[in-house]
């Protein structure tokens, strides 16, 4: 019996698709050239990938973080510390 093992080693990146603040996505040509082009759909500006075959992932996901100032709508003197960026990382 032979058992042969292959491991493909891939990275993709996903990116915010050059949307900015509160607007979502609305199109995927920032991949093109990438190994993501033409593999990721948008539904209300989530993106959606099927992960090509089956195996151990390693998925590491990085949030920036929010920035210092006051709250709309809110008295102008409560000023509010911006919340800590965040990055995990799961197999």
């Amino acid at each position: 019996m032979i058992i042969k093992t292959i491991f493909i080693e891939e990275t993709f990146v996903f990116t915010t698709l050059s949307a900015k603040g509160e607007t979502w996505p609305t199109n995927t040509s920032t991949y093109a050239g990438t190994p993501l082009e033409g593999k990721i759909t948008l539904d209300n500006g989530i993106q959606i990938w099927t992960v090509p075959v089956t195996g151990i992932y390693v998925i590491e996901v990085s949030g920036a973080s929010d920035a210092n100032g006051t709250e709309l709508g809110r008295d102008p003197v409560s000023w509010r510390l911006g919340d800590l960026g965040a990055k995990i990382k799961g197999t």
